[in-house]
């Protein structure tokens, strides 16, 4: 009995070891490890995610450059200046999230949703934002040249200060938003809608909205 004993005593204390071992792994690796994340090298260069090797790809669920965060669950999560540089954010759901001052060049964003996300300064020069719900959103001096915003909801967002200069605004709906001071070099606005409560700029009145495409939609 006492050799039992003392062998159910070692088996604890090995377990113990080992539990321990493992806490010490999970934070010597990181949090964002033992979530799934992960950081394989892939970094944004000349318009692409590369590693080292020269190959193209993505870092699984890497909440960084070049992460792979498609359909990912983003809601209200606090990326105040993160560089999201080349990341796969296509269709994640990030209504409220807080990008101020993010990086996001070149990022993908299609049939994400944005709902009065705060985007207050962020890079999203080149980011490829087809279809994204930006309802209510705040942009706020953001930076969106080259950027991909067909058939983008706008609806009431904030683009005061905003860079939109060569931005691809087709068909997107602008209805109530404020658009005072936007650069709006080499934009197109072709089929962009607009209403009563759209606020123009003096650098982008209404007379030239609509001489280059912009229609009225109640």
């Amino acid at each position: 009995m006492r050799f039992v004993l003392h062998t159910i005593d070692f088996d604890r204390q090995t377990w113990h070891r080992a539990c321990l071992g493992a806490c010490m792994l999970l934070i010597a690796f990181g949090v964002g490890q033992a979530h799934g994340q992960e950081f394989v090298g892939f970094r944004y260069r000349d318009g692409k995610c590369v590693n080292d090797d020269g190959e193209e790809g993505r870092n699984p669920r890497y909440v960084g450059e070049c992460g792979g965060l498609r359909a990912r669950d983003l809601r209200d999560a606090n990326l105040i200046e993160v560089d999201l540089s080349g990341a796969d954010m296509h269709s994640v759901e990030a209504q409220g999230i807080k990008l101020q001052d993010a990086i996001l060049v070149g990022a993908s964003m299609r049939n994400a949703k944005f709902e009065s996300a705060d985007l207050r300064g962020a890079d999203l020069t080149d980011a490829v934002m087809d279809r994204v719900d930006l309802r209510r959103a705040d942009l706020t001096g953001a930076t969106l040249t080259d950027a991909r915003l067909d058939r983008s909801i706008l609806f009431e967002a904030i683009l005061r200060d905003a860079n939109l200069s060569g931005t691809d605004l087709r068909r997107a709906d602008l209805r109530g938003a404020d658009l005072s001071y936007a650069d709006f070099t080499r934009a197109n606005v072709r089929g962009a809608s607009f209403n009563a409560q759209t606020l123009f700029s003096p650098t982008f009145p209404l007379y030239l909205a609509q001489s280059r495409g912009m229609v009225y939609r109640p």
